[in-house]
C-alpha cells in the first residue's frame, strides 16, 4: 500500500518543533524556552535547596510575607532587644533577597540606622556568611549551569559613629574604627566570627576548642586591663562553662547540620578605663521550649512544668506556656536532655554566677549596665542584678520575681513574648568590668 503523503501543514509542524529543539535545547513541563531561561529555573531550585539559612526562615517564620527586592532597608533600631518583630522581619527579608536570583546587585541600606546592638548584627553577619559559603557550595559541588559567583551584596553604611565602629567589630564591612571624641566605648579586641558543626568528619574539623579558647582569650584580656588575670581554676571554670553552653547549641541544632556560631569582643573606655565584654551564641534549629515538648522522655518532667503554668496563668494571664518552660529550662539541673547525660542542665546559672562575678559594675555616669539576653522561639528572657541567683534544695533557682518563687509569675520586664518567632536560641552577654570596683568585692571576698 501506498504510502500516504503529509500534508504541507503537517509538515510545517514538524521543521518548526525541529527547529526549536536545535535553538532551545530544552524542555520544560511540555513547554520550549530558552537555554539560559531554564538553566536560571533549575539554578534557583538548586541554590534555594543549598541556602540552609534561608530554608529555616522560611520553615519557622510562615507568619511573614515573602520579600524580594534590590534595597532593603534597615530599621531606624535594629536591636532584638528594643526592637525585636521589625529586627526580625528586616533578616527575613534580606534572606528571601538573597535567595531571589532576578538581580545580580543587593543594596543593604543601614545609612538611616541609629542605634544597633552585638546580638543583632551577630544576627546579621550569620545571616551574610552562611549565604555566601552556600552559596558557592552550590557552585562547586551542585554544578549549577548559569552562576558562578553570588550576588555582589553592596552596604551604604550608617551616618551613626556608634553604629559605624559595631560594624567594624562584627566584621559585616571591612574599615576603620571612628571616633569623634564624643564616643565612650571602643572595640579593643575581636575573637571574630566563629562557627562549628557536629557533622564533620575530621578530628580536625572540630572547632570547639578553638572557639573556647577565643572567648575566654578576651575575658582574659578585659581582665588584663584592669590589672587582674584569671587564675588556672578561673581558667578552667570558663572553659568548661563556654564548653557546655556550645554543646548546648551544638545539641538543639542537631537538624540543621548542627551548626552552631559565637562572637565576643572587648571594648574599653579609656577616660575611666572601664571595659565591656560582650559575647553572643547561636544555634539555629528548635527552641528551648520546642526541645521539652517534642521529647518524650522528658514527660514527666514536662507535665510538672505544665502544672507549675496552670497555677501561674491563673495569677497572670500575660504569661504564656512557652514563657514557664524557657524559664524552667533556665534552672540548675534541668536539661531537656537530661535522660541522655545527668551531668547536663548547669550551663545557664553557671553563665550568670560566671559573668556577674567578674563584670557586675552598674553605673549610669559610665553607660554600663550589664545583662545577659535570651531569644528562642516567641520568648525573651532578661536576666541582671535585679533579680538573682538562689540557693534551693535543686541547687541555683532564678524565678525573675521579688518573692523568689518559680510559683509566682515572673516580671514581665525579665520575660516577654514576641510576635516573631526566633528560629533557634541566640544568648548575649553585656558585662561591665571596673578596676576599683573589681578590688573593692577581692577585699571583701578576702575578709570573709
Amino acid at each position: 500500500m501506498r504510502k500516504r503523503r503529509k500534508s504541507d501543514d503537517v509538515i510545517q509542524r514538524i521543521h518548526y518543533k525541529k527547529s526549536l529543539k536545535k535553538r532551545y535545547k530544552c524542555r520544560y513541563n511540555n513547554v520550549y524556552y530558552k537555554k539560559d531561561k531554564y538553566d536560571r529555573l533549575h539554578d534557583s531550585k538548586v541554590i534555594k535547596n543549598s541556602l540552609h539559612v534561608y530554608r529555616i526562615l522560611q520553615e519557622r517564620s510562615m507568619n511573614l510575607e515573602k520579600h524580594t527586592s534590590d534595597v532593603v532597608n534597615m530599621p531606624n533600631v535594629f536591636s532584638l532587644e528594643k526592637n525585636f518583630d521589625k529586627s526580625m522581619i528586616f533578616i527575613k527579608e534580606l534572606s528571601d533577597s538573597l535567595a531571589q536570583l532576578e538581580s545580580s546587585h543587593l543594596y543593604l541600606d543601614c545609612a538611616k540606622c541609629k542605634e544597633t546592638e552585638i546580638g543583632a548584627l551577630f544576627l546579621l553577619k550569620t545571616v551574610l556568611q552562611e549565604y555566601l559559603d552556600d552559596f558557592r557550595y552550590a557552585v562547586l559541588h551542585k554544578k549549577t549551569r548559569l552562576f558562578y559567583s553570588p550576588q555582589r551584596i553592596e552596604i551604604i553604611p550608617s551616618r551613626d559613629q556608634r553604629v559605624h565602629n559595631l560594624f567594624v567589630s562584627c566584621e559585616i564591612y571591612s574599615g576603620e574604627t571612628l571616633n569623634n571624641g564624643k564616643l565612650e566605648y571602643l572595640q579593643q579586641k575581636s575573637s571574630g566570627w566563629q562557627r562549628g558543626s557536629s557533622n564533620r568528619r575530621r578530628i580536625n574539623e572540630n572547632k570547639k576548642g578553638a572557639a573556647v579558647f577565643a572567648l575566654r582569650d578576651i575575658i582574659s584580656e578585659g581582665l588584663g586591663v584592669q590589672g587582674l588575670e584569671l587564675t588556672p581554676k578561673g581558667i578552667g571554670h570558663f572553659d568548661g562553662i563556654l564548653n557546655e553552653i556550645l554543646g548546648n547549641a551544638e545539641d538543639h541544632s542537631g537538624m540543621y547540620r548542627g551548626s552552631w556560631y559565637c562572637f565576643a569582643n572587648f571594648e574599653e573606655n579609656t577616660s575611666t578605663r572601664t571595659g565591656k565584654i560582650n559575647v553572643a551564641i547561636l544555634n539555629f534549629g528548635r527552641s528551648i521550649y520546642e526541645s521539652f515538648i517534642y521529647n518524650e522522655a522528658n514527660s514527666k518532667l514536662n507535665n510538672e512544668i505544665y502544672s507549675r503554668f496552670l497555677k501561674i496563668q491563673k495569677k497572670s494571664r500575660e504569661i504564656t506556656e512557652e514563657n514557664i518552660f524557657t524559664l524552667s529550662a533556665l534552672q540548675e539541673g534541668v536539661s531537656s536532655l537530661l535522660y541522655e547525660d545527668y551531668s547536663r542542665g548547669n550551663g545557664f546559672t553557671n553563665l550568670i554566677e560566671s559573668f556577674f562575678a567578674i563584670g557586675d559594675f552598674k553605673s549610669k555616669e559610665h553607660s554600663a549596665n550589664p545583662r545577659i539576653l535570651i531569644y528562642s522561639g516567641k520568648t525573651g528572657v532578661k536576666c541582671d542584678a535585679t533579680f538573682s541567683l538562689y540557693s534551693t534544695k535543686n541547687g541555683h533557682t532564678l524565678s525573675l520575681n521579688k518573692e523568689n518563687k518559680l510559683d509566682l509569675p515572673p516580671d514581665s520586664g525579665y520575660i516577654w513574648s514576641h510576635e516573631t518567632h526566633f528560629p533557634g536560641t541566640l544568648i548575649t552577654v553585656k558585662v561591665y568590668l571596673n578596676r576599683e570596683h573589681l578590688k573593692k568585692k577581692q577585699n571583701e571576698k578576702s575578709k570573709n
